[in-house]
């Protein structure tokens, strides 16, 4: 299998692209790694990441142009779900509201796409809704049942689906709602 495409320069600039990412994602997940580690929190780090990334892969977001931007914007996320949220807001009964609602609006609004990472083709577009709702559901039975049987990880992973859901809303607003966000013509 060839490395390169030279009759298809768009598989160059996808490869280009993904390269980036992986680069970016890379540097920004060991910063915030060093960080739960001074905030003795490294597995629960890992966890949220484990269950973020792959919802965000689907579903997108908002992506800021900066990568400093970006950083800081994924660290609040994840402080905020992770440590300060769960430990301010006492979880209560109405977290089963809240598990539904997030995933109602990570479900009818995914997947929101940037001008970076546009959708070409209304396949592509209706393999990522499906993804999407797939595992928003998977994890919504995830939270629920750590929640039902007491475990530790219920809470902040359910507040980073919830900051995943509510971020998907600006960037909707910012980038297009559904099937009109399909670049191209097939």
């Amino acid at each position: 299998m060839a490395a390169s495409h030279p009759d298809d320069p768009l598989a160059e600039v996808k490869i280009r692209y993904a390269w980036e990412v992986i680069k970016s994602e890379s540097v920004k997940c060991m910063i915030m790694l060093v960080i739960f580690m001074l905030l003795h929190e490294v597995e629960l780090y890992i966890l949220g990441l484990l269950f973020l990334l792959p919802l965000r892969a689907v579903s997108g977001g908002l992506h800021f142009r900066q990568e400093s931007a970006c950083l800081i914007f994924s660290l609040m996320t994840m402080v905020l779900g992770l440590i300060v949220f769960p430990e301010y807001i006492p979880c209560g009964t109405w977290i089963y509201s809240i598990v539904v609602a997030a995933a109602a609006v990570i479900m009818i609004i995914s997947p929101v796409v940037s001008p970076k990472k546009p959708i070409k083709s209304i396949d592509k577009w209706k393999r990522m809704k499906f993804l999407s709702i797939s595992l928003v559901m998977i994890e919504s039975v995830i939270i629920i049942v750590l929640i039902r049987i007491g475990n530790n990880y219920g809470y902040p992973m359910f507040w980073i689906m919830a900051i995943q859901a509510l971020q998907l809303i600006p960037g909707a607003m910012i980038y297009g709602f559904g099937k009109k966000t399909i670049k191209g013509n097939n």
